[in-house]
């Protein structure tokens, strides 16, 4: 599947110099260049305000025709809107439990009834939580899975908070865990336990996962925090062949009921589809020689010594083949 994302933090926007004012559009560009390379052959170009890229035949192509699910993260609610709008599958935060997800999860499916126009081939009505509050350490008792995970569930949650809004950061220096460990003596809340998270016994965990299924969610993406490899093994073994079965057996009928509702749906944001401006390929373009620059005053010099050599080296080969040839002849 394709998860994209426009970056919301200083650490990734300013780490390549992005405009925050500018991050939509440069996603949008990149969205669209990145789906016709693959769906295209050859891609034909684009000339945007922010990518321009020439013709190319960009391989190899995804396994999905046309092309994977397309998702994008959305750490706010008014994102979750948009990805509805664009009829692509939202990547939503969950830090509050799966009763406020509710009304996202029902909001972003009014969305995409009203105001869905495909921006992609292959349109991807979803939604998909993952956050704070979905953690995972199942092990046999909840006092177990608590002494396992230890107060790494609500790591994730403060690496968030640190680099999108509360923290200072010096790249190669900051210790982020160390930080952590640090708020957590003076707030031992910030450490997750059941409740908040697939955190305790396969009773306990069932019973908060089934809360993620009647909110309506399509799928849901579980951390698994930096514990004991052997606990960690163990969680997912617990989790596989005493948890997820219950869950299995009702998702082949949530997905044909789903698709079978979404039909009159699908054809109303389907009509709404506008053609993309992509440009007729020219069948007389063509590229090759050596790379130039600064206006052909300097020219790549790489390739041509490179051939030198691999042209020494077969012209090598070739005399010694000759004379080995020659010696055998002789010698019979």
């Amino acid at each position: 599947e394709f998860g994209t994302g426009e970056g919301s933090s200083v650490a990734e926007l300013g780490g390549f110099n992005i405009d925050p004012a500018d991050k939509r559009a440069q996603w949008e560009e990149a969205l669209e260049v990145s789906i016709r390379c693959m769906t295209e052959t050859p891609f034909t170009g684009f000339k945007g305000e922010h990518v321009e890229m020439p013709a190319r035949n960009v391989i190899p192509k995804p396994l999905q025709d046309p092309h994977p699910p397309v998702w994008v993260a959305c750490t706010r609610p008014s994102s979750v809107g948009m990805a509805a709008e664009k009829a692509i599958g939202a990547l939503s935060f969950a830090y509050t439990g799966p009763e406020a997800l509710k009304d996202r999860v029902d909001g972003y499916y009014k969305d995409f009834e009203e105001k869905g126009t495909p921006i992609t081939p292959a349109i991807n009505p979803n939604l998909l939580a993952i956050g704070g509050d979905l953690s995972m350490m199942v092990a046999k008792s909840d006092e177990e899975a608590l002494k396992r995970l230890g107060i790494g569930g609500g790591f994730f949650s403060f690496g968030i908070m640190h680099y999108y809004l509360t923290g200072m950061h010096t790249p190669g220096r900051t210790g982020v865990w160390e930080l952590y460990e640090k708020a957590v003596k003076e707030d031992p809340t910030l450490a997750y336990g059941p409740g908040r998270g697939a955190i305790g016994s396969p009773d306990t965990v069932r019973e908060f996962l089934r809360g993620y299924e009647a909110s309506g969610v399509d799928e849901i993406i579980l951390l698994l925090n930096p514990r004991s490899h052997e606990g960690t093994m163990e969680s997912i073994e617990i989790m596989g062949k005493e948890i997820l079965p219950e869950f299995i057996e009702r998702d082949a009928k949530a997905v044909k009921d789903k698709a079978k509702r979404l039909e009159p749906v699908i054809e109303k944001v389907e009509a709404r589809r506008q053609s993309w401006d992509a440009p007729l390929f020219d069948e007389t373009y063509q590229f090759g020689g050596l790379p130039t620059g600064r206006g052909g005053k300097f020219t790549a010099g790489e390739i041509p010594e490179a051939m030198a050599e691999i042209n020494e080296g077969r012209v090598k080969a070739a005399q010694a083949e000759k004379e080995a040839r020659a010696a055998k002849e002789a010698a019979s």
